[in-house]
């Protein structure tokens, strides 16, 4: 305000070889950009802490995998319905419980399901979220109808800061978070997709044993 007033009473008052008027509108717009890069860099740095955090056996109980899963689909419920003419939740009401780490596995389906929302690209967009139980233990499907993945790109998606998103979208650590979730749990992570057709995310977890909790 002060500069204001001065800049008033001196019609030709200049800095850094600008007018006034082109030096407040620049300072305003590196301010912004300063604002965008520090909640980039808060966000990036708060994921990180949260997946290098030591995980202790007070992380592992048993989950209501059903409870867990309508859970996550409330908290993407807005991006879904916006971007996906259809959402169908396959998940039999009868599973038994999984011992595991309810956080890392809200954290694997949410971002699965997240990066399903980003990958639809169709009128009528698709995602389907299967659950199923067998001997070796669960299985947690996310299939879309989206863009698909190209074989190139296939071999780079769970490695970190990848990403073919805009910046504004996603930090390329998804995939590889979920990643490392998952081996931290002795379980696996596949990926099948066709250019154009869709992709299906398919995470096979083992049951632990009811000691570790």
């Amino acid at each position: 305000p002060i500069l204001d007033d001065y800049a008033t009473l001196h019609p030709g008052f200049e800095l850094l070889n600008m007018s006034y008027a082109e030096f407040r509108e620049d300072i305003f717009k590196l301010l912004e950009n300063m604002e965008h890069g520090s909640r980039r860099i808060d966000k990036i740095v708060g994921v990180l802490k949260s997946f290098v955090r030591k995980r202790d056996s007070g992380g592992m109980q048993e989950i209501d995998v059903k409870r867990l899963i309508d859970k996550v689909v409330a908290l993407c419920h807005a991006e879904i319905r916006h971007k996906v003419k259809s959402f169908e939740l396959l998940v039999p009401v009868d599973l038994p419980s999984l011992v595991s780490d309810p956080e890392v596995i809200e954290q694997i389906v949410l971002n699965l399901l997240i990066n399903a929302v980003h990958a639809s690209d169709k009128e009528d967009a698709k995602i389907t979220l299967k659950v199923e139980h067998g001997a070796s233990g669960f299985m947690l499907e996310v299939t879309d109808n989206g863009s698909g993945i190209e074989d190139t790109v296939l071999e780079k998606i769970f490695d970190p800061f990848f990403t073919t998103k805009s910046s504004t979208m996603g930090t390329g650590l998804g995939l590889y978070i979920c990643h490392n979730h998952v081996e931290s749990l002795g379980g696996k992570i596949e990926v099948e997709s066709s250019p154009g057709q869709g992709s299906t995310f398919r995470v096979l977890l083992p049951q632990a044993s009811e000691s570790q909790i």
